[in-house]
């Protein structure tokens, strides 16, 4: 599939009503609550820093085009499911310790726009659904569930566990 077939794909189903209901959102704020930027400064705001619950969208779509560049290169879905374990952990221990880039000026505005837009903490969940959807259920060997049921523990440990021991584990 090419990426002008991916895009054409979610383009109504998602992209589309997602401007809207950003749009819709940013109309609303100005109405009720205006600030001191101009309202176009403001939408643009409005998709870097997505409002509550449209944050996920933005992270779906970034997520959807992550997956799909990842298996244009040739990697497969098990792979891929590393690799976003790799991305959640390194991006949830950014997102925790902030300290580590924030002394970059550049890098650490890109850091926190791509944290706080595409939340990458949790892509790992994500490509596990695809994963498990496209593997057939009667033929799973046990490293199939195995490997998921273990990168959902990890996960779910880093989520709950103080981000003192994560920032320990990972830099001593």
């Amino acid at each position: 599939i090419s990426f002008y077939e991916l895009f054409k794909k979610y383009r109504y189903r998602i992209i589309v009503p997602w401007i809207i209901a950003v749009t819709a959102y940013s109309v609303y704020l100005e109405i009720t609550v205006p600030d001191n930027n101009s309202f176009l400064v403001s939408l643009l705001n409005s998709f870097i820093y997505p409002f509550y619950h449209l944050w996920f969208i933005a992270g779906f779509i970034g997520w959807i085009f992550a997956s799909w560049f990842l298996k244009k290169l040739g990697f497969t879905h098990k792979s891929i499911l590393f690799i976003s374990l790799a991305i959640s952990i390194v991006s949830f221990i950014f997102f925790k310790h902030n300290e580590i880039y924030e002394n970059i000026p550049v890098l650490s505005e890109i850091i926190n726009i791509v944290l706080h837009t595409f939340k990458p903490y949790f892509y790992v969940f994500f490509v596990m659904g695809i994963y498990l959807k496209n593997h057939d259920k009667t033929k799973l060997l046990p490293i199939d569930i195995f490997i998921p049921f273990i990168l959902f523990v990890v996960i779910g440990f880093l989520f709950f566990i103080p981000s003192e021991i994560i920032y320990a584990i990972a830099f001593y």
